[in-house]
């Protein structure tokens, strides 16, 4: 009776304390409250046992200045982010996270309309895309994203949503994960197209300025053992 009485309190506590001691601090900006992908890195900091800080910038950080912050050691991590050539001269990364696509949407009615084309020949027809101001969105649109004068940035993804609805814009471009921010009735006017731009996996990016590769490697840890929950 007292070995299964241990082996269920072992089971509890396990779920709810610490993988091992991480004696590094994480800073990051302030995560969404709704951003999945900042709820599940708070779960592995909380598994890891790092000192996990969210740091508040009234107004927002955009993507740009987040890698500076990162390069320059004033932020210890950037969360959902794709592992890119020229990102790891400045930083490690995790183990792959989640699968992202990068996507398209546009208003129902423009659905038939734009379905069965790719990326160049949508832009030949003249339509307006609607795109973050940072970020890898794959090579078809890095391909037009300097040169193209039908191109209209955007730095926040409800910014871009409006923009789309009020018809300032044909197609939004960002990754399937911004669906999370739309509102209800935004889905009821929205149809994602068929055509998928890109296919990557999101990662965890860590200073190498602040953050050691133990400690990476002990996160990358924590992540397995949650998944292994999942």
């Amino acid at each position: 009776m007292y070995y299964y009485i241990s082996v269920i309190l072992f089971s509890i506590i396990w779920n709810i304390t610490p993988l091992m001691a991480c004696d590094t601090t994480i800073r990051v900006v302030k995560l969404r409250p709704a951003d999945q992908e900042g709820i599940f890195t708070q779960k592995v900091m909380d598994k890891a046992g790092c000192n996990f800080i969210q740091l508040e910038f009234p107004g927002g950080v955009t993507l740009e200045r987040r890698m500076h912050m990162l390069t320059t050691g004033q932020l210890d991590i950037i969360i959902g982010v794709n592992k890119r050539p020229e990102r790891e001269a400045i930083a490690h990364f995790s183990i792959p996270i989640k699968e992202e696509l990068v996507r398209l949407w546009v208003r129902k009615e423009d659905l038939e309309k734009y379905s069965k084309s790719d990326l160049s020949s949508i832009m030949e027809t003249g339509a307006t895309l609607l795109a973050p101001d940072a970020g890898w969105y794959g090579p078809d649109y890095e391909a037009i994203r300097t040169t193209s004068k039908q191109i209209v940035l955007f730095s926040h993804i409800r910014h871009g949503v409006n923009l789309l609805l009020k018809e300032r814009g044909d197609l939004l471009l960002g990754a399937d994960n911004f669906e999370q921010f739309f509102l209800p009735e935004e889905k009821e006017q929205l149809a994602t197209l068929p055509l998928i731009l890109n296919k990557d996996y999101l990662r965890l990016m860590y200073s190498k300025v602040t953050v050691p590769m133990e400690t990476v490697k002990l996160i990358d840890k924590a992540i397995l053992e949650l998944r292994k929950q999942d």
